[in-house]
């Protein structure tokens, strides 16, 4: 899909094809900042990408592990870059980043569950904090 791009230059107008860009809608709950939440603390890179169904996932991986995110109420996904955008259109962490949430990992709702293809899930109950990128980042040590 291709979207079409008008801009004023010196004078003159220009068009430009660019590729659109898709949302996708993330697993949310109904969390919202300002609310109580859970406080674990998860620190993982962002990644997504398509499971072998063809549906496009985000996740963090952390120690070789891959954990699934319930994102809070709102928070969506563009694509081609991955981007992570909350309720007010802000982008919060983009592929590869090192991020830091808080929340509660646990048994996925049902239906979460059936979506995900997956038993566990970790719900985000905190904006997320960018670290870092993916590459050259070091936890430190406890």
């Amino acid at each position: 899909m291709l979207a079409v791009e008008e801009a004023r230059v010196g004078g003159h107008e220009r068009t430009k094809m660019s590729k659109a860009r898709r949302m996708i809608d993330l697993p949310t709950s109904g969390w919202r900042p300002g609310m109580p939440g859970l406080l674990a603390r998860m620190v993982g890179v962002l990644r997504g990408g398509p499971d072998a169904e063809g549906i496009y996932r985000v996740w963090a991986e952390s120690g070789g592990t891959r954990a699934h995110l319930v994102w809070p109420s709102g928070f969506v996904a563009w694509l081609d870059p991955l981007e992570v955008v909350d309720r007010d259109g802000r982008v919060v962490a983009r592929e590869g980043d090192v991020i830091q949430v808080g929340g509660g990992a646990g048994a996925a709702d049902p239906v979460v569950a059936d979506a995900l293809g997956v038993s566990g899930v970790f719900v985000i109950h905190s904006q997320p904090v960018v670290l870092g990128s993916g590459t050259g980042y070091r936890q430190p040590e406890r």
